[in-house]
């Protein structure tokens, strides 16, 4: 055997090598991808009474259309035996309150977390109201795990059936707005996209897509992204078709989400539509360092919207 070929016997072996741990790189990263797109918390150590709220618990059906025969068109529905866990807040009956605002969070936590519960007693102190959070599958004490985006959708269904058919919430009388931050701006968006009769709709530091998130970290963009994600949440593809007020909000400092996400957002999206950009707020911060301007932000929206689509 030659230097030649010994030496090409190694370079054989090495490409080999790295081929082989270029596919356990795959195999591994759409194995972790529901690991690091959901971050479910299970513990509650708070309720909304802990920061002077009135609640009320609710559980939330799952129920998911079935065939009355192999290859037809499906009729009815059945109750899976699953749940979503949630909270009414502020005035528990809402078909009651001037306004109900069904609030989406992030891919951390649970319901219990205190960046949710804190963000919700800003927001009734500031207007009132009836405020609806609940856990998606998979997170805190929602039934059935692990989460994904097509639980997640069929879980937007649910809630929008027991907003106006279980608790009679009139989507033509009372003011439905909509608030997502993260994670949830893309539930908010989906939500709105199949329920175009909701009076508002606000996105707070959220996303194009799952793609362009995992492109911004120089690691992800080794792999084929397009081929291992099954989460995508594709959010630039939907705003163009939203009919609803928009405003996005997004701080400027954000390191999770950068804040150029949510202007190419609002380029995407149709009329009528609205951009705030926070300077110096993160992705979690803005009550700590912008508390003011962001609620006179959301208020003044929501107000204007409100004109819009109730005009006196």
């Amino acid at each position: 055997m030659t230097l030649d070929s010994d030496w090409m016997i190694l370079i054989v072996l090495a490409f080999g090598v790295l081929i082989i741990a270029y596919g356990i790189g795959c195999a591994s990263l759409a194995k972790m991808q529901t690991g690091l797109v959901f971050r479910p918390g299970y513990e509650f150590k708070q309720t909304p009474a802990d920061f002077g709220l009135n609640y009320r618990e609710v559980w939330i059906p799952i129920r998911l259309p079935v065939n009355t025969e192999a290859g037809t068109k499906a009729e009815t529905e059945t109750h899976t035996g699953e749940e979503l866990h949630g909270w009414w807040i502020g005035e528990t009956q809402p078909q009651q309150a001037d306004r109900v605002l069904v609030y989406f969070h992030g891919n951390r936590g649970n319901i219990s977390s205190t960046l949710n519960l804190e963000r919700i007693a800003a927001f009734y102190r500031r207007w009132g109201g009836s405020v609806l959070i609940a856990d998606y599958r998979g997170f805190g004490r929602s039934v059935s795990g692990p989460p994904s985006e097509s639980k997640l959708y069929e879980d937007l269904d649910a809630i929008w059936e027991h907003i106006t058919q279980t608790e009679g919430v009139a989507p033509d009388r009372q003011n439905i707005c909509v608030y997502g931050h993260s994670l949830g701006g893309a539930a908010a968006i989906e939500f709105a996209r199949r329920h175009p009769s909701i009076a508002a709709l606000i996105v707070d530091g959220s996303f194009t897509s799952i793609y362009d998130v995992a492109l911004e970290n120089p690691n992800f963009r080794l792999f084929p992204l397009d081929r291992i994600l099954k989460h995508r949440f594709e959010s630039i593809a939907k705003v163009h078709s939203l009919t609803m007020p928009t405003l996005f909000i997004h701080g400027t400092a954000d390191d999770v989400v950068p804040s150029f996400m949510s202007e190419q957002l609002y380029a995407a999206a149709a009329e009528p539509k609205e951009l705030c950009l926070l300077p110096g707020v993160h992705h979690e911060d803005v009550l700590e360092l912008a508390e003011e301007t962001f609620l006179a932000t959301l208020s003044k929206f929501l107000d204007r919207s409100n004109q819009r689509v109730r005009p006196s």
